[in-house]
């Protein structure tokens, strides 16, 4: 529901400045990383169910997408840290926000949990950064 949430949101700042369009283009990177993510295992049993080749080839097949999709999902994740960055000129606490907001994606490929408190922390964050710079307006 946040990332819907976020995802208009960008649009939304996109009409008001266009050096934030680069955090919707983000967010759909973030979304096609995750449906390679997500096809990879489908290719995966599709591959041992028709038997198309050894199960070597279809694991190390599946890996390769695992791994291009992850590298498409950072790529989105940097340029939408960088939205956030790039949004201190309207409140300070968006800098603050898009820092952990990177990092926990990037933990979460990593180490699960620990890149999630990080990603809910970043949220909180922007809530409060978007509430404090509409109080502005």
């Amino acid at each position: 529901m946040g990332f819907i949430l976020y995802f208009k949101a960008t649009g939304n700042l996109k009409r008001y400045n266009p050096d934030y369009g680069i955090g919707r283009t983000g967010m759909i990177l973030q979304i096609v990383g995750l449906i390679i993510m997500i096809a990879s295992l489908g290719f995966f049993v599709a591959s041992l169910t028709c038997s198309l080749g050894s199960v070597e080839r279809a694991v190390l097949s599946m890996f390769g997408f695992i791994i291009v999709g992850a590298v498409i999902i950072v790529v989105g994740v940097i340029l939408f840290s960088v939205m956030l960055i790039r949004l201190r000129e309207i409140e300070s606490g968006f800098k603050t926000a898009g820092i952990p907001y990177l990092i926990g994606i990037v933990l979460s490929l990593i180490v699960g949990g620990v890149g999630s408190i990080l990603g809910i922390v970043s949220t909180i964050l922007i809530y409060t950064s978007a509430g404090r710079a509409l109080e502005k307006l």
